[in-house]
């Protein structure tokens, strides 16, 4: 995308919180992401979502295979830590819940974690939780959908003539398939 864009560019992973942090302040100044209101002030989202995000409960065969979020209500749940799951991790995190949470350092330690019984539920985004799964399967483990997320072009405000390059980043995803981004 940015190649066709004429637009030099590196990669970098980054924890959500200073990845939120870097783009508020201009060090990075692109992302995908989904819409997140700490950000509305400094950065430009693309009009339409470029992809979806699903955020998943895996969990052991022997564990309730959880229907909606409120089943996560009193039990043990791992997360990895820098997420916020597009919000999910408020009602996680809310004390009426009563919901015990553990943060792994990465996707791989969560789901070592729930091999070893230390929770009843990792909650991750399908893509990683389904990579660690292919890497290192996990015989029984199986997961439910929580939530689907759109995904959007993030753009830092601070990056020159911001609107115009967002526009040509737009036109040019418009011609990709999802794949390809």
């Amino acid at each position: 995308m940015f190649a066709k864009a004429g637009i030099p560019w590196q990669g970098r992973v980054y924890p959500a919180a200073r990845l939120f942090k870097y783009l508020q302040d201009g060090t990075s100044q692109f992302s995908i992401l989904v819409k997140a209101p700490a950000l509305q002030a400094c950065c430009l989202f693309s009009r339409s979502p470029v992809a979806t995000a699903e955020i998943r409960a895996y969990h052991l065969a022997d564990r309730a295979r959880p229907r909606k979020l409120d089943d996560l209500a009193g039990k043990r749940v791992i997360v990895v830590h820098g997420y916020s799951y597009g919000g999910l991790l408020g009602f996680v995190n809310d004390e009426r819940n009563r919901i015990t949470v553990s943060a792994a350092l990465t996707h791989e330690s969560a789901f070592k974690m729930l091999e070893r019984g230390r929770a009843d539920y990792v909650i991750d985004y399908a893509g990683p939780g389904n990579e660690v799964l292919t890497q290192n399967p996990m015989p029984g483990v199986q997961s439910a959908l929580l939530s689907r997320q759109d995904v959007y072009l993030v753009l830092s405000r601070t990056y020159p003539d911001a609107h115009k390059v967002m526009e040509r980043l737009e036109q040019i995803v418009s011609t990709l398939d999802v794949e390809q981004i």
